[in-house]
C-alpha cells in the first residue's frame, strides 16, 4: 500500500488462492467497510482481511493446534496475529508499521550480529534483540530474517487485529504450499525432485483446503449473516478471547515499559541519548503523536482516558505527548515495569 487511503494484497510465491478469494474481500469489505477510509480502519484498529484460516496457533511453543470453529461459531473473527500466506492490508497502518519497522530494527533494540550467528534449535533457540522490547510469551521473538515477527510486534503494541474467515474445516481463500525457502526448509532433502514442482509432502496443520468454485452457494449462505463489527470474536496474540479494549490495554501496558526500560537503562549506563530512541520506539509503538510528526499514531490516544487505569492516566493533560513522562504517569523510575 502507498498511500493512507489504499491497500495491497500480498501473496507469497508458493500461495495458491481459492477462485472466490475476491469475492470474499469484497464481502468483507462490504461488510466492515469502506477499506479505502483509512481513518475508519484506524478507528476500528483493523489491519487487514486474511484469505487464510489457521489450524496452528504459531505463537506459542511448541506449535499447538487452534481451530478457529472450535471458539468461534461465527463466519468470521479478529485475531492480533497478522496472516503472511494470503491477505489485504490496509495502507492507513502499513505506512505506520514501515515507519516503526525503520527504528524497531536498528539499535540499542536491534543487534545484527546476533540475527546473523543466533544459537540454538527448537525450544532452545536463543531469542533475538534487547529483552525489555520482545514481546510476551510469543514463538516470534526467535525468528529471525522475518518481517511477519515486526508486524506482530507492530500489531502487539497498537492493540489491532486482522479479520479472518471462519468456515467449516477451515476452508480458506488462499493456502500455503510451504515450500523451501527462509523459514520452511522441511524438504530440502527432497529439493532435487522437487525443484520445478510444488512440494507433496504438505502439512495439513498449514495447507488448508481452499475453497472450491463448485461451492460458491454454500460459502455465500455461511457468509450471508456476518456479524457487526462490534460483535466479532477477538482473539488475543496468545489465542485467547479478549475483548478489543483489552487488546489495547495490554498493548499501551507493554509500549509503556518500553519507555520506563529507556528510563532504566539511560540511568544505568550513563548514555542520556538512550532516553529519547527509546521514548520514540514507544510514542511510534504506541500510535501517540509525536511533536516531530503529528500525523503518527493516534489509535491508542482516542481510547486511553477510558482504559487505562486513573492511578495511571488521572487526567487527560498527562495524555499530552510533550508531558507524557514517568513522573505524570505515577511511576517512579525504580518501580517495575507496567505488566502487560
Amino acid at each position: 500500500p502507498d498511500g493512507y487511503h489504499s491497500h495491497g494484497l500480498l501473496l507469497e510465491d508458493d500461495i495458491e488462492v481459492s477462485p472466490l478469494f475476491y469475492w470474499w474481500l469484497l464481502r468483507a469489505a462490504r461488510s466492515y467497510g469502506p477499506i479505502g477510509d483509512g481513518t475508519l480502519m484506524r478507528r476500528r484498529r483493523l489491519v487487514g482481511i486474511s484469505l487464510y484460516t489457521p489450524r496452528l496457533n504459531e505463537i506459542h511453543y511448541p506449535q499447538v493446534k487452534w481451530l478457529p470453529e472450535v471458539h468461534e461459531r461465527a463466519p468470521a473473527f479478529l485475531l492480533q496475529v497478522p496472516c503472511s500466506w494470503g491477505a489485504l492490508f490496509f495502507g492507513s497502518h502499513w505506512r505506520d508499521f514501515l515507519k516503526f519497522y525503520a527504528l524497531r530494527v536498528r539499535p540499542p533494540f536491534f543487534d545484527f550480529a546476533q540475527e546473523a550467528t543466533q544459537r540454538g534449535v527448537g525450544k532452545h533457540r536463543e531469542p533475538l534483540g534487547d529483552p525489555h522490547v520482545r514481546l510476551p510469551a510469543s514463538r516470534s521473538n526467535v525468528w529471525p530474517r522475518s518481517w511477519k515477527r515486526f508486524l506482530i510486534d507492530f500489531m502487539y503494541g497498537r492493540g489491532l487485529a486482522m479479520l479472518y474467515p471462519n468456515l467449516r474445516l477451515q476452508r480458506s481463500f488462499s493456502t500455503t504450499f510451504m515450500e523451501r525457502g527462509g523459514h520452511s526448509a522441511k524438504d530440502g532433502r527432497e529439493e532435487a525432485i522437487q525443484a520445478t514442482s510444488l512440494r507433496r509432502d504438505t502439512d495439513p496443520l498449514k495447507t488448508v483446503p481452499l475453497v472450491l468454485a463448485s461451492q460458491t452457494n454454500a460459502v455465500q449462505r455461511a457468509m450471508a449473516e456476518l456479524p457487526s463489527f462490534a460483535r466479532l470474536g477477538v482473539f488475543d496474540l496468545q489465542h485467547e478471547r479478549r475483548s478489543a479494549e483489552r487488546l489495547v490495554q495490554a498493548g499501551f501496558a507493554f509500549t509503556e515499559s518500553v519507555r520506563w526500560w529507556g528510563h532504566h537503562r539511560a540511568a544505568a549506563e550513563g548514555n542520556p541519548a538512550l532516553l529519547p530512541a527509546y521514548a520514540a520506539l514507544a510514542d511510534l509503538w504506541a500510535g501517540l503523536p509525536s511533536p516531530a510528526d503529528p500525523a503518527v499514531g493516534s489509535c491508542a490516544i482516542e481510547v486511553l482516558p477510558a482504559l487505562v487505569p486513573r492511578s495511571i492516566a488521572h487526567s487527560l493533560e498527562a495524555l499530552q505527548p510533550a508531558n507524557l513522562n514517568l513522573a505524570n504517569l505515577n511511576l517512579a523510575a525504580s518501580s517495575a515495569p507496567p505488566s502487560s
